[in-house]
């Protein structure tokens, strides 16, 4: 009988001895992942700054290009204000200048009017 017990003794000892080996190869292979995860979530962690980074960057630039579209926008309305200025005073230039000038052909009509009478009346100063 102490035979079977030290057959059976023996083979749960040697059960014992797999499992403590299966135990502590299970232990490495998690510290492993675990050291895995870490870096991972390291690398995780970089992306995100960058992502963050990124999206201020983008919502910069979309307000720098808001900002120059509203200073075209006001650049453009100030040109064809001017724009509309100028054509209006050139018009009125130029109807004032008709004006004198059709003053100046009526003074100039009557000029030789007077002049014509002059050399045609022997009298006429």
């Amino acid at each position: 009988m102490e035979g079977r017990y030290n057959a059976i003794s023996s083979h749960w000892r040697d059960q014992g001895d797999d499992v403590k080996r299966a135990l502590s190869r299970i232990k490495g292979d998690i510290g492993f992942i675990v050291e895995e995860r870490k870096l991972d979530d390291d690398k995780i962690q970089t992306l995100r700054d960058l992502c963050e980074q990124q999206d201020n960057n983008i919502k910069e630039l979309r307000r720098e290009k808001d900002d120059i579209s509203r200073l075209f926008d006001e650049y453009k309305q100030t040109q064809e204000d001017d724009l509309r200025d100028i054509r209006l005073n050139a018009s009125r230039r130029e109807e004032e200048q008709e004006r004198v000038l059709d003053e100046s052909r009526q003074a100039l009509a009557k000029l030789k009017w007077a002049l014509n009478v002059k050399q045609n009346v022997k009298d006429a100063r």
